[in-house]
């Protein structure tokens, strides 16, 4: 319904691991009670996997995977590897590294366009901050949902992995290219929560969906059902769907709104907290506490709209904060 719809390209934020229970053929073998010649006709009709499959083959998928915390039984089919294009070593030991990976069925994954890894990590607090661009299962490359929708969309090009000294500076898909910090991962800038970006798949199934709604769209397929556990904490939202921050990263790196946190910046951090401590040890005895207490929260202030400004007009994150409670302890 969504291809019907005009949808670009699809991606779920779910996993389809196991085969359909509820296919024809495994009724006819758990149903008690049926005929025989009714346990032959229901043999005889579709698999539902099949079904689904032919439908993702008629459309441009992208089917999520779910990093898992330990290495899974050796049975399934080896990870197929991304196109991926370098300058300045190998992003592997840099990229965040699951053991092991929970896949879809091979009859689905053989029909998608894409397959990718739709995992986010919260940070220590528990809030999502930053999504990773490409992760790493057993050594091999496997991109994040949003990138992946992304180099379906544009035709199945190239992923082109930058890096620096530090590690990753930034990932090319689809001619865009999008900072990253050292870990190839990507400062979320986010907005509010909106239901208005949200269509009900009921809505879709009952073809009520405006045509306005779908045409055209990248479309993320996903659930906000608090018992299915995808509901993360983000700076903005106590609980905010996971697909809403997929959707919300797609839209940030198309209008390139982009939060940036170069390599650099905790270099820089370091040598302003040397800074303002020296400044403190050296101006105190000659000018005296409170002339130097004037001073220190004249300078405070002044980091605090230096860092503000740079957040707000360039997207630029550097944190004063420790600078500032590392010179107010040596004051």
């Amino acid at each position: 319904r969504i291809h019907g719809g005009g949808g670009a390209v699809i991606g779920f934020d779910a996993v389809f691991p196991e085969p359909d229970r509820l296919s024809p053929a495994g009724l006819a073998d758990s149903l008690t009670g049926i005929d025989e010649p009714l346990r032959a006709q229901l043999r005889a009709l579709p698999d539902n996997d099949d079904l689904l499959a032919r439908a993702l083959r008629d459309s441009r998928v992208v089917l999520g995977q779910s990093g898992y915390p330990r290495r899974l039984p050796n049975a399934q089919r080896p990870l197929a590897e991304v196109p991926l294009a370098t300058a300045g070593g190998d992003p592997r030991p840099f990229l965040p590294e699951f053991p092991g990976i929970v896949r879809n069925i091979p009859v689905l994954e053989d029909a998608a366009a894409g397959r990718a890894m739709f995992t986010l990590l919260p940070e220590r607090d528990g809030i999502v901050r930053r999504v990773p661009t490409l992760l790493t299962v057993e050594g091999t490359v496997v991109p994040t949902l949003v990138l992946e929708m992304l180099r379906v969309a544009a035709g199945q090009g190239p992923y082109f992995v930058r890096l620096d000294s530090a590690g990753v500076r930034s990932i090319t898909v689809a001619g865009i290219e999008i900072p990253t910090d050292r870990n190839g991962r990507i400062w979320v800038n986010y907005a509010r929560d909106d239901p208005d970006t949200y269509v009900s798949v009921g809505d879709v199934l009952t073809g009520t969906v405006a045509p306005e709604a779908l045409a055209g769209k990248l479309v993320l397929v996903g659930s906000s059902a608090t018992g299915l556990f995808d509901v993360k904490s983000t700076p903005l939202d106590a609980a905010m769907p996971g697909v809403a921050i997929h959707a919300q990263l797609l839209e940030m790196i198309l209008s390139k709104s982009y939060l940036l946190r170069p390599n650099y910046a905790l270099g820089a951090e370091l040598v302003l907290t040397a800074a303002v401590g020296l400044l403190m040890i050296v101006l105190v005895p000659i000018l005296g506490a409170f002339t130097a207490l004037l001073l220190g929260s004249g300078l405070a202030a002044a980091l605090i709209a230096g860092s503000w400004f740079l957040y707000v007009r360039e997207g630029v994150l550097l944190d004063v904060a420790y600078t500032l409670v590392a010179g107010l302890a040596i004051y």
